[in-house]
């Protein structure tokens, strides 16, 4: 709903005759819209997805993508949402290309879920890192790193269900609690594993480890 609301609210604005805005107020009302345009794809394109997985129609449609241009549509998505709080994303690549055999729209939706949560969970001025490393010969390495709250070891396996949220205790609430649920289901039907460790000081990294198409 809230994405919604501030869809509205923004269009009210543009559509108002009492009160027209100049050109640089309007893109001031449209940055917040944009936002929740993207809040909403990305939340109807997991309920899609969880809907397949659940109904045994998940498939892939697999080709040999590179994972560093996968990495950089995901970016592309988020970016509004980093600038919005300020935060910087810092990217590293492997000298050399890490081309894998997969779905390129499944996995750009994984690392735009691991993206977002890094950013929602993050605090304004954060610093988040994305870095594809080759771990051995057959296997690359996509992690994203926060400066969230962290995940207790206990609940390390629980949240990658369906339906479980990250300290739902808390005051904001973000989404329904199925992008991690998506991304562990598409990356093991790919043939790879998923995670999360402590970020050295304080936050999270989310990995996914893939074979290499070599």
């Amino acid at each position: 709903r809230t994405p919604l609301s501030t869809l509205k609210a923004s269009l009210e604005l543009l559509v108002s005759d009492e009160n027209p805005l100049k050109p640089e107020e309007i893109r001031q009302v449209l940055r917040p819209a944009y936002l929740s345009v993207v809040g909403l794809q990305t939340l109807v394109d997991n309920l899609l997805t969880s809907s397949t997985i659940e109904a045994g129609y998940f498939a892939l449609h697999l080709d040999d993508v590179d994972l560093g241009m996968i990495l950089a549509d995901a970016v592309r998505v988020v970016q509004p949402m980093l600038e919005r709080r300020q935060q910087q994303l810092v990217v590293e690549l492997p000298a050399i290309h890490s081309i894998v055999r997969g779905d390129a729209a499944r996995l750009t939706q994984v690392l735009i879920n691991l993206l977002a949560n890094a950013a929602k969970y993050s605090p304004d001025r954060a610093s988040i890192e994305a870095t594809i490393t080759r771990k051995r010969p057959v296997t690359v390495r996509v992690a994203v790193a926060d400066e969230g709250p962290g995940v207790a070891r206990s609940e390390r396996e629980e949240i990658f269900h369906r339906f479980v949220r990250h300290h739902e205790n808390e005051r904001e609430q973000y989404g329904v609690g199925l992008g991690l649920y998506v991304a562990k289901t598409t990356i093991m039907a790919h043939g790879g594993c998923i995670g999360v460790d402590d970020r050295p000081g304080a936050g999270s990294i989310f990995w996914f480890e893939l074979p290499v198409d070599d």
